[in-house]
């Protein structure tokens, strides 16, 4: 090989380890798609995000209305739709039980439930009980439904809009 040759040669495998780690490099950051995408479990989540949200974010509720969040069992084309979330609200108080099964990035994932835990109803010695035919269970921990709570609802508010504003500053003041 001639001189030429050789960097003609070393041209081109430079332009494309270059060229190959741009593109791994743009593959890791965020899209702007992803980065304004917010995962909610509830219809009542997304109606209250959506009306935080204007048309800055693109809410969508994860979980199918055929079914609530508590019950779900998500696939795993699910969870990799939920997982490119820019942002993933979660009710707490035990309603998105799936998602201590599922692999969420933990600094995209909000729990609109905390700081009012302690208003939650307990369930000390939960009784086994069936519904139908998925056989015996119980509810220990605390009764999900309770963040439903008029009045538990107002401080999950604030903490959606402190998460919608987090992940988009620039809107904060229309949030």
């Amino acid at each position: 090989m001639n001189r030429s040759s050789s960097l003609l040669f070393a041209f081109a495998v430079a332009t494309l380890f270059i060229g190959c780690q741009q593109k791994s490099e743009e593959q890791a950051k965020p899209t702007s798609a992803q980065s304004t995408a917010v995962a909610v479990t509830s219809r009542v989540a997304l109606e209250i995000t959506k009306a935080l949200a204007g048309s800055h974010f693109d809410v969508q509720k994860v979980v199918p209305d055929s079914t609530v969040s508590r019950l779900w069992t998500p696939e795993s084309k699910d969870i990799k739709a939920i997982q490119k979330s820019g942002l993933i609200l979660l009710q707490g108080a035990g309603y998105d039980p799936w998602k201590d099964r599922a692999s969420l990035p933990g600094s995209r994932v909000t729990d609109v439930s905390k700081g009012i835990y302690e208003d939650f109803i307990r369930i000390p010695d939960a009784v086994s009980h069936q519904h139908g035919p998925e056989g015996k269970h119980s509810h220990p921990g605390t009764v999900w439904a309770t963040w439903l709570n008029p009045e538990l609802v107002l401080p999950q508010i604030s903490v959606i809009e402190a998460a919608l504003a987090k992940k988009n500053p620039d809107t904060a003041n229309e949030i």
